[in-house]
C-alpha cells in the first residue's frame, strides 16, 4: 500500500509524521515494512491547506459557499508566483462541485 504523509511534530529522539490515511500515526524507526509513505509535495500540502481554510470559512461565515471558494482560489493564486506554480495548483485544486456537499453548513 502507499500512503501520503507530513511531519506533525518533532522531538529530540524522534519525528511524528501524520499519515492522510485515517488512523495512520508513524513514529520514525517504526513503520512497516509493506507500508511506503511518500512525503507530500508542496502542492498538496497548499490544496489541503486551501481546502481546510474553505470549510472553516463557509462554516462560520453567511457568504455563499461558492464565492467563499472563488474568493480563496483568488488568494491562492495571487501567492503563487510563476505560471508553472499556477498550473501545478490548478491541477491539484479540486472542482468546487466535487466539494461542494462538504462545504454546506450544518444546522
Amino acid at each position: 500500500m502507499k500512503f501520503l504523509y507530513c511531519r506533525r511534530k518533532k522531538n529530540k529522539s524522534s519525528h511524528y509524521w501524520v499519515c492522510k490515511h485515517k488512523n495512520h500515526n508513524i513514529v520514525e524507526n517504526a513503520l512497516d515494512p509493506n507500508d511506503i509513505h511518500v512525503p507530500l509535495t508542496e502542492y498538496q500540502i497548499l490544496s489541503m491547506q486551501f481546502l481546510k481554510k474553505v470549510k472553516i470559512r463557509c462554516s462560520t461565515e453567511d457568504t455563499g459557499s461558492n464565492k467563499i471558494f472563488e474568493d480563496e482560489v483568488n488568494q491562492l493564486f495571487e501567492k503563487l508566483v510563476t505560471d508553472t506554480d499556477k498550473q501545478e495548483m490548478a491541477l491539484m485544486i479540486p472542482h468546487f462541485y466535487s466539494v461542494k456537499a462538504g462545504l454546506q453548513k450544518r444546522s
